[in-house]
């Protein structure tokens, strides 16, 4: 049974789970299958305005970061350095949000940098983060600036 159909089947009382099984399923439904979204997206993206792009695709890489850091806890655990990368569909979605994302925009500007950085494309995320100031994202700016300078793309808390 899958984890989500497992939950609610659990929550209605018509399932009964091994606690393996319930965090496993709690796990599933945390980090549902990013590749439907990206699906999705590929097929509702021309009936959508930029700004509902922009929003579906932000919240895709959202999931997918969420999806890697997971995948990295706990810091001290034998896996947690293990080299996570984007799929090829979070990297092409990437790619088309860093074209949709205006640079008029600071949020925009800094999320641009942040692609790039995470994608390895250290050059432009350096270029990006140097020559703006951000006025209420600075300090992300700065320590996301200094994982560029060390060739850093893992996905990082940096709030």
């Amino acid at each position: 049974m899958a984890g989500l159909e497992l939950l609610e089947k659990a929550v209605a009382g018509k399932a009964t789970a091994s606690p393996a099984e319930i965090q496993s399923a709690v796990g599933e439904a945390r980090f549902p299958p990013v590749e439907q979204l990206y699906d999705a997206m590929q097929l509702l993206s021309r009936d959508l305005s930029d700004d509902e792009e922009v929003g579906l695709r932000i919240n895709a890489w959202q999931l997918e970061n969420d999806r890697i850091r997971h995948l990295r806890q706990p810091a001290n655990h034998p896996l947690a350095n293990v080299d996570v990368h984007f799929s090829a569909p979070a990297i092409t979605s990437l790619r088309r949000l860093f074209d949709l994302l205006s640079e008029s925009d600071e949020s925009h500007r800094y999320y641009r940098a942040e692609i790039a950085r995470e994608l390895g494309v250290f050059d432009t995320a350096i270029t990006l983060f140097d020559r703006t100031r951000f006025s209420r994202l600075q300090s992300y700016a700065e320590r996301a600036l200094q994982l560029a300078r060390r060739g850093d793309r893992y996905v990082a808390n940096l709030v």
